[in-house]
């Protein structure tokens, strides 16, 4: 405790320098669009896909609630989960995007832009895709027959693939629950007035801020022209 600070006041935390808020706000605005949520799960259900096959001889051992069946069920099972995927995908998207463009023209037009903004929509998008593209890519690695001994199947992968279907399942709830909610009235009408507000605020703080720096001239140039004048009489006595 320095010898000016007063005992039992908290130190004042330091304000956040200026390369934070650049690199947050810089992080923001790369995951503002609505396809960056999406296409990242794309990109690791694609490199699981493929490298999660290489750790089924070494982890397969380890690993409970393993796929039993042989290769034509795998690709039977896969199969199915890609077809299932993306036909739910496109039909739910659709439908939701019908929905949400009635009720944005009788109540707001905000309603499809705050869908497109927030993440459970997104997640819920990549989950569905993600699903799609790791079957797909799983399908490589079920062989006809057995090399060297080994399983021809991918158990691990397959296991993995079937814990995708029921997150998808668990996400779907959660995204009709929330689209049920997103087009009610009285959250149209929180969300406009949060809006509002925040707008307001921000619109008065810039306006604020020239004219701080207006008074802040301005008493400078009267605190110096007050000066002269009191040298003016002291010169005059």
């Amino acid at each position: 405790m320095t010898a000016s600070q007063e005992p039992g006041v908290a130190a004042p935390t330091p304000a956040p320098s200026k390369n934070a808020l650049g690199a947050k706000r810089l992080l923001r605005r790369a995951f503002e669009p609505f396809w960056v949520i999406p296409a990242l799960w794309c990109v690791g259900a694609l490199i699981a896909g493929i490298f999660v096959p290489s750790l089924d001889s070494t982890l397969s051992q380890y690993v409970p609630l393993l796929f039993q069946a042989g290769p034509e069920g795998a690709r039977t099972f896969l199969s199915s989960i890609a077809g299932a995927m993306i036909s739910v995908t496109g039909l739910v998207f659709s439908i939701t995007i019908v929905v949400l463009q009635l009720a944005s023209s009788q109540f707001s037009p905000r309603v499809l832009r705050t869908f497109l903004d927030e993440r459970v929509p997104q997640f819920t998008l990549g989950i569905f895709t993600a699903s799609f593209v790791y079957a797909l890519t799983l399908m490589r690695s079920v062989a006809g027959t057995p090399v060297d001994g080994a399983s021809s199947v991918p158990q691990i992968g397959v296991t993995i693939a079937f814990l995708l279907v029921l997150l998808s399942v668990g996400i779907f709830l959660a995204f009709i629950h929330h689209i049920t909610q997103a087009i009610s009235v009285d959250t149209i009408i929180q969300t406009v007035g949060k809006e509002t507000g925040s707008l307001l605020k921000r619109s008065a703080k810039e306006r604020d801020e020239p004219a701080t720096l207006v008074n802040d001239a301005e008493g400078l140039r009267g605190a110096s022209h007050g000066g002269r004048s009191d040298e003016w009489l002291c010169e005059l006595h």
